[in-house]
């Protein structure tokens, strides 16, 4: 992760997926083993980036998967920046992680959260896990590309909460019944604020900074309550 950051890139492995994502990512160059299939894609979306043949067995080494016969392109893509939702988003769901780590954990929550609409993400540093890890980006197949990233501290987090007027709330065992507060809500009769949803680590939990900036503590709840981390 730290020599990534030096570098300010990511290498993004997969046929399909970077066939859905080459126009929405910044990509700096694609090696490959089929050269004109990949300048056509480059040419098709506008991008300069140079198209480098490669031999397969280069490709496998690069990409770390053990059955890489069906991948003939791995990409070199330019790191975003995190700090901040675009200017004119409209934020009105957020999921926020504090210090999920496993990647396919991550991953499996971000492409839940976007089916739902949940498009916008905040994780919370230090403890959570990369956003380009390896293993994350093939659980995500491309769908980092289609939802916005913040990454910051608990303090971060409460000023963007402000800036978007959002409510949070963060999952808790012993939290209140999720349909209760819905039903709640509901009653009142005027939800003016968006919701955001803190999700804690596997076996901690949220953290006491981010749970402290939560309107209140939720649970789905469970007929079997030992089940831990779902």
């Amino acid at each position: 992760a730290k020599y990534r950051r030096e570098c300010g890139t990511y290498v993004f492995v997969g046929d399909r997926p970077l066939k859905e994502s080459f126009a929405r990512m910044d990509v700096r160059s694609v090696l490959t083993s089929e050269p004109e299939l990949w300048r056509d894609e480059a040419d098709a979306c506008d991008s300069l980036a140079p198209v480098i043949h490669t031999a397969d067995n280069v490709l496998q080494k690069i990409s770390g998967v053990r059955n890489a016969d069906a991948i003939t392109a791995v990409a070199e893509v330019y790191m975003m920046e995190h700090t901040r939702f675009a200017p004119g988003d409209v934020v009105t769901r957020m999921l926020v992680l504090d210090g999920v780590q496993d990647p396919g954990n991550v991953g499996t929550l971000l492409r839940t959260a976007t089916a739902f609409g949940w498009t916008h993400v905040f994780l919370v540093r230090p403890g959570s896990c990369d956003l380009y890890n390896e293993k994350l980006l093939r659980a995500l197949r491309g769908g980092h590309t289609t939802i916005s990233v913040v990454e910051g501290d608990a303090e971060a987090l409460r000023s963007l909460l402000a800036e978007h007027d959002l409510e949070m709330y963060a999952a808790d065992m012993n939290g209140v019944d999720v349909v209760e507060v819905g039903r709640n809500d509901a009653n009142e009769d005027a939800r003016t604020k968006g919701i955001a949803l803190a999700l804690g680590a596997e076996g901690q939990g949220v953290s006491m900074p981010v749970y402290e900036l939560s309107k209140s503590a939720v649970c789905v709840p469970m007929a079997v309550r030992s089940m831990e981390s779902l």
